[in-house]
């Protein structure tokens, strides 16, 4: 394992994936813990909470970091969802995706 995230859709979750990250609640509460394996119990949880993009721990590859790609750029559009007209916005996720891809100088 390489600590590298991957952001995952709740329905694409695999039994024994692991939690890259704590998931809190509305009030900042630890849904579930970062470590967590992914069972039914968890899915279930993070469906009632509302929680549709997860974060995983992935081994790191060509083919992995594609798709780590997409997911950090399907994460990033479900939470701008509300602010896709806003110039602002749009910049402010360009420079969220970039950071996050490692492609941000300093």
């Amino acid at each position: 394992m390489t600590g590298t995230v991957v952001y995952k859709p709740l329905t694409s979750l695999a039994q024994g994936d692991r939690l890259a990250r704590d998931l809190h609640d509305e009030q900042g509460g630890v849904l579930v813990p970062a470590g967590s394996l992914v069972d039914d119990r968890v899915r279930r949880r993070l469906q009632l909470f509302g929680v549709d993009t997860v974060p995983v721990e992935g081994l790191e590859s060509a083919g992995t970091t594609a798709q780590a790609d997409a997911s950090l750029d399907d994460a990033l559009n479900h939470l701008f969802r509300h602010w896709r007209c806003s110039p602002g916005m749009n910049h402010l996720r360009a420079l969220i995706a970039s950071h996050r891809s490692g492609a941000a100088s300093q």
